[in-house]
């Protein structure tokens, strides 16, 4: 980069200020219904404060990731009267640039495609003719009535490079996000592919410091014959979520809107309802005394646990007021870690003394921490940051320390593998990986799945990373050896696979459908 383009840039801080002062949102406190393809493109939902936002005379309602700047919306009472046609909506979305905030930045239509059986119109994101890479804007139909939008760009946004008339014509350039303490800027880079042995290619993003980003892209290898699929209709059931397998190789989900645990035992196909008492199970986590561990959601609960040997059930109060406690996880240390969604905490529990050891605030925050995996030989934990794009490092004895990777993929799902922290995102069709010795990040694209996104995520016992994806549905496998996907097609399509996937010990894979009621496995060669 010239120094001329460092000075415009350095003068350029204030050209745009997306925060939540530019943009006259109001919270609304009724709840209110949002459409089931608009929810799943937010992760937790239910739990978020929905904003007011009117788009030239239409209300709409929001939730939003990094900012009061809306991320996803959603008519509030009518779609507006608007004609199906790329100049009409086009011209709508210009008129709507403030309170979307897009001060700056012009959206171009690009595609169409779909999303969860909804035609979604794709929109490009460009400053002053440069498109803003990993960027989307979308426009979500229902036939030809607007159901919602999705605004996914790297909000706070407070700085844009200004463009050069130096920039060497030879190069594709585009912008790059990075995050600084004040909010998000956008550099010029400019994107390099790269061939990688003839198994696919390295999308680079350089600039004058080096290399800001690596993307693997590769062709799926070809899914053996004898991998097969088993559905299993889960009996009066409601949304089927988190699962893990006990010591005996029965599979247990949690089922919060029926305020119950579920086993299903494979070998009889027989399903069990366990109820929580009143509280709200969200994840699930079952440690090796076969103790089954459940955040208790939406209830300011605490903790759950159910003895699955003695079928006795106990709740244990949050160490502070208003808890949405989540997704526990059950660490070496024999400490339970378990998070907060909304409340932006991290908690120790003692599950032999039956007390809180500690609870944290997440150092970034509105985090949205989501759930972690451990690193047990070196006695730490990684945890997803949804809202921040970031991954929280946690030793067993110290504080949170935060992980900046790319922005906009929203980090969703974690699992520790090899020295890596592999990690799902909820934003892209693309898998994350953070290695621990360098700290290096590099991304792997899913191939050939438009508008698939990453959901729920584990390890097999020989070091593949299963990845369930959430549009039309599949398990990918990831080889870390060939840094090839084989993709396998969940046979009920569009089945609303979201946080369930777990792998037992002789390398099945186990999903939960919450959007049709049913436990999936996948059996491999």
């Amino acid at each position: 980069m010239s120094s001329r383009s460092r000075r415009a840039f350095l003068s350029a801080l204030t050209l745009v200020c997306l925060a939540s002062s530019a943009v006259s949102n109001v919270a609304v406190q009724e709840p209110r219904p949002i459409p089931p393809r608009v929810k799943a493109w937010v992760l937790g939902a239910s739990q978020r404060v929905k904003l007011e936002v009117v788009l030239d005379g239409t209300k709409f309602l929001a939730h939003t990731r990094q900012s009061q700047v809306p991320f996803v919306l959603w008519p509030a009472e009518k779609a507006p009267a608007l004609e199906k046609s790329e100049p009409a909506v086009s011209a709508w979305l210009a008129r709507s640039s403030a309170a979307l905030g897009h001060a700056g930045l012009d959206l171009v239509f690009d595609s169409t495609s779909s999303w969860q059986q909804g035609e979604v119109w794709n929109y490009r994101v460009l400053h002053q003719g440069i498109p803003l890479f990993d960027t989307t804007f979308e426009v979500l139909w229902n036939g030809s009535t607007l159901e919602g939008l999705r605004n996914n760009l790297p909000l706070p946004l407070v700085a844009i490079e200004p463009p050069s008339a130096d920039l060497a014509a030879n190069k594709d350039w585009v912008y790059h996000a990075a995050a600084t303490p004040a909010g998000n800027q956008l550099h010029l880079a400019w994107r390099v592919e790269v061939p990688d042995g003839g198994v696919g290619r390295w999308t680079r993003l350089e600039n004058s410091a080096g290399t800001l980003r690596q993307i693997h892209s590769a062709p799926a290898a070809s899914a053996p014959t004898d991998a097969t699929f088993t559905e299993y209709v889960v009996p009066s059931s409601n949304f089927p979520d988190q699962i893990d397998i006990d010591s005996s190789g029965r599979v247990w989900f949690s089922q919060p809107f029926l305020n119950s645990l579920t086993s299903f035992h494979p070998e009889s196909l027989q399903f069990r309802l366990h109820p929580t008492g009143g509280g709200t199970p969200d994840g699930l986590w079952i440690d090796p005394l076969d103790r089954v561990w459940t955040g208790l959601y939406d209830s300011n609960a605490g903790l759950g646990r159910y003895d699955i040997e003695t079928g006795a059930y106990a709740a244990f109060a949050p160490p502070y007021a208003g808890a949405n406690m989540a997704i526990p996880v059950y660490s070496r240390s024999n400490r339970i870690f378990v998070t907060d969604h909304a409340q932006n905490r991290l908690s120790q529990f003692d599950p032999v003394a039956l007390t809180w050891i500690s609870h944290e605030s997440m150092p970034t925050p509105a985090c949205w921490v989501v759930q972690g995996s451990e690193d047990a030989a070196n006695q730490t934990l990684y945890f997803t940051e949804f809202n921040v794009d970031k991954l929280g490092r946690k030793p067993w004895n110290n504080p949170v320390v935060d992980i900046q990777v790319p922005l906009g993929a929203g980090p969703a799902f974690d699992v520790f593998s090899r020295g890596s922290i592999y990690y799902s995102q909820w934003n892209r069709g693309r898998l994350g990986r953070y290695v621990i010795a360098t700290g290096e990040v590099f991304e792997y694209n899913l191939p050939l799945l438009p508008n698939e996104a990453g959901g729920p995520i584990d390890v097999t016992p020989t070091g593949q990373i299963a990845l369930g994806t959430r549009s039309t549905g599949y398990i990918a496998m990831f080889d870390p050896g060939t840094l090839q996907f084989t993709m396998h097609a969940i046979p009920t399509p569009f089945s609303g696979l979201k946080d369930g996937l777990v792998v037992d010990p002789s390398g099945t894979v186990w999903f939960t459908e919450s959007g049709a009621n049913k436990l999936g496995k996948l059996t491999l060669p």
